[in-house]
């Protein structure tokens, strides 16, 4: 897909990153690196991260909201809002990342106090890291509810 010109929020880039390396299966040690690329790799990651949690130092989070989340969608409580009212949301996806991914919704449908809103402008890039980190969270709380099955 091609570029659609600048990023409306450009930390997402920063903040989608980190979460992927965060939820890797741990980090290589520097001898178990088979070539140049995976070392220069491995630093760049560290670069990112070093950059991210600079960025995070300087934030502060907001309360924590319930939220309904979907590949394409969000939901969360406000009674007040209307068909096509634009919000811009920040999401801090990780306790351990505190970077928030920024994004414009326009809200679709109401429902009792629920607002279901649609993603605007997301790139094609953020949308599969937001389609990917959703299906992870997905999948990880349907692990968590088999364990207290069992």
């Amino acid at each position: 897909m091609p570029d659609s010109g600048p990023r409306l929020f450009p930390a997402n880039q920063v903040a989608f990153t980190l979460l992927e390396q965060f939820n890797e299966q741990g980090i290589q040690r520097e001898n178990d690196f088979d070539s140049d690329i995976q070392r220069l790799e491995h630093k760049m990651n560290l670069i990112i991260q070093l950059l991210g949690q600079m960025m995070a130092s300087q934030q502060t989070r907001p309360a924590a909201v319930e939220l309904k989340l979907g590949a394409d969608f969000i939901a969360w409580y406000e009674p007040e809002a209307t068909p096509s009212d634009e919000f811009i949301i920040e999401l801090y996806l990780s306790e351990e990342i505190a970077l928030p991914v920024q994004a414009r919704v326009v809200v679709d449908e109401l429902d009792n106090g629920w607002c279901q809103a649609r993603f605007e402008g997301l790139s094609y890039e953020e949308q599969s890291a937001w389609e990917r980190w959703v299906f992870r969270q997905h999948r990880r709380n349907i692990a968590n509810k088999r364990e207290h099955i069992q």
